[in-house]
């Protein structure tokens, strides 16, 4: 009832292309350059090795979301004299940008699954193996 015919034809037809195959990205020139991996390869250079979580452990101690979003503020002074800890870098690292998995998806791409959200696990950011 709170649609008018030419309304509802208009949402209807708009919409269409979601719900049906081959909407998505599209690969013109896939004969001449194959897809790249979900992972690049490692770059030369010094490594720095950071531990990973435990997530259940994390899960347990980490305050509800609700006093995270609560508590939060800006702060823009920062102290030189604590800089943020090895242990904390990689856990923030791991908890927000690591590779979960790797699989592949239509058209042989290979894909990454992450803690972050990405347009069909295509992500526009790679933050490992530097």
């Amino acid at each position: 009832m709170q649609w008018t015919g030419p309304d509802l034809w208009t949402h209807a037809r708009s919409r269409g292309t979601r719900i049906s195959a081959g909407y998505g990205g599209g690969y013109p020139l896939a004969s001449r350059f194959g897809p790249l991996p979900a992972v690049p390869p490692a770059r030369g250079g010094p490594r720095v090795e950071l531990a990973p979580v435990d997530l259940e452990i994390a899960a347990k101690q980490d305050p509800p979301f609700t006093e995270v979003l609560e508590g939060r503020q800006s702060i823009r002074e920062h102290d030189a004299d604590a800089p943020i800890t090895r242990d904390a870098l990689g856990e923030l690292l791991y908890r927000s940008v690591r590779i979960r998995q790797t699989f592949t998806g239509e058209h042989d791409l290979e894909l990454a699954d992450r803690p972050y959200p990405s347009g069909g696990a295509i992500h526009e950011l790679e933050c490992t193996r530097w």
